[in-house]
């Protein structure tokens, strides 16, 4: 009977501690679940009009965005100081009394009188025959090109005729009139163009196209940058050059062949490279100006010393 009880005791303090272990484990049995990943939501364009005002936002406020490229600006071109009223560095040109020209400044430029001092000459002696010219020649109405007579000697300029071209620069080129050397030096130019076999009225007309005839003092009288020297290196000429070296300068150049106006003025302006197969990569505008003057100088030309105009000129003129 004591057994029995024993046996009852221990079995139920047995069920007890089983049941105890089970109700609380030391460890678990299998891991926890893992919670799951929520997606990221990714942003769609909205459609139409409709505009995306956190997009817009986050631009304005956050400097992540890609800023949109600015226009590069472009230089503006420098232009020559104006001289609107005279200065006693440059003295307003005096007026020749009656048809009496201007006298030559002293000296002249008389380096010149026995050759070219520091160039020499590829085509000596000129010609009075109309050159070759291209469609790239622009005249001055833009509808026409032409040939000039550039190295005809013949074609002089005339003291009315200076008068006339002062007078118009006087508007032409306001700012610049007033510092010309036109009326002082233009019997110079026209005796040295004279003797190397150019056109005077020619290079007056290139003088007053590049430099209002001296006026403007920051460019080179003729226009004429790099002076070809006898032993074929160049040198640069500023502005500061005087209109005897820029006459030197441009008698000296490979360029004027009086068989050929366009290849000179094609050079002239942009370079060899430019001149290829007999005519001239880009169009040449300055030309415009050299036919302006040179035609509204001119009085009782003969013949062969007038321009030659031509139809359908390249449309970039």
């Amino acid at each position: 009977m004591v057994n029995s009880r024993v046996f009852i005791i221990v079995l139920v303090l047995f069920v007890a501690g089983f049941i105890y272990v089970l109700s609380n484990p030391t460890t678990p049995t299998t891991p926890p679940p893992i919670a799951p990943i929520t997606p990221v939501p990714t942003r769609k364009r909205p459609s139409g009009f409709f505009i995306d005002l956190p997009l817009l936002i986050a631009l304005r406020i956050w400097p992540t965005a890609i800023p949109t490229p600015t226009e590069i600006p472009q230089p503006t071109p420098t232009t020559v100081p104006p001289t609107e009223t005279p200065s006693p560095n440059t003295p307003t040109p005096t007026e020749p009394t009656g048809d009496t020209p201007t006298p030559p400044p002293a000296g002249g430029c008389s380096a010149m009188d026995s050759g070219l001092p520091n160039s020499k000459e590829r085509y000596p002696g000129g010609s009075t025959a109309l050159p070759a010219t291209t469609k790239e020649i622009c005249a001055f109405s833009g509808t026409q090109y032409y040939s000039l007579p550039y190295r005809n000697k013949n074609c002089q300029a005339t003291q009315s005729g200076i008068d006339k071209a002062y007078e118009r620069m006087k508007t032409y080129y306001p700012s610049y009139w007033q510092a010309s050397k036109l009326k002082d030096d233009w019997q110079t130019v026209q005796q040295y163009s004279i003797k190397y076999g150019f056109n005077p009225l020619y290079v007056i007309a290139l003088w007053i196209e590049e430099s209002a005839a001296g006026g403007a003092t920051s460019a080179q009288k003729l226009g004429c940058l790099y002076r070809l020297n006898k032993d074929d290196s160049y040198t640069f000429l500023p502005p500061s050059s005087t209109i005897c070296e820029q006459m030197e300068c441009l008698f000296g150049l490979r360029s004027v062949n009086p068989a050929n106006y366009a290849l000179w003025a094609c050079q002239y302006r942009w370079g060899a490279s430019k001149w290829v197969n007999n005519h001239c990569l880009e169009v040449t505008n300055f030309t415009k100006g050299v036919e302006y003057w040179y035609n509204y100088m001119a009085e009782n030309l003969p013949g062969n010393c007038q321009i030659k105009f031509y139809s359908n000129p390249d449309p970039r003129c």
